[in-house]
């Protein structure tokens, strides 16, 4: 008769035998992931450099890949306010006011009317390749109102 029962190899319930090791998220790589989502990098990069596939990011590090670009962007913000209200940093005030109140910049153009000659000088160079022509026309713009 042939025994059929598992030895001590057996696995037991909850036991996982097969694959990786189950990852284990800690603050350092929560703040990682966190910071490498509010600087623009992609989640399949993330994983690659947590060395886990992108559906176990995904399911660890929900929260941090839904806010990360928030969390930077407010960081960001905080800083620009920050220089901006301080009353030194003239730029930040500046660009602050262009991107949340609609300033712009404005250039006033101021035409003093029509010189009264324009000059102009080409060259020509002769069909049989001979010397250069050189001619400057002056045109009188007052004479030709």
């Amino acid at each position: 008769m042939v025994d059929n029962t598992k030895t001590s190899t057996q696995v037991k319930p909850g036991n996982n035998r097969g694959g990786r090791p189950a990852h284990k998220p800690n603050d350092t790589s929560k703040a990682m992931v966190m910071e490498a989502i509010g600087m623009g990098m992609e989640q399949t990069m993330i994983a690659k450099l947590l060395d886990v596939c992108p559906k176990t990011l995904r399911k660890f590090y929900r929260d941090e890949l839904d806010t990360g670009k928030a969390r930077a962007n407010m960081t960001v913000a905080k800083s620009l306010y920050g220089r901006a209200i301080s009353g030194k940093d003239t730029i930040a005030s500046i660009f602050w006011l262009k991107a949340r109140d609609g300033w712009q910049d404005t250039q006033k153009t101021v035409h003093e009317g029509l010189p009264e000659k324009i000059s102009v000088t080409f060259a020509l160079k002769a069909p049989d390749s001979g010397p250069i022509i050189e001619a400057t026309p002056v045109v009188d713009l007052i004479e030709q109102k």
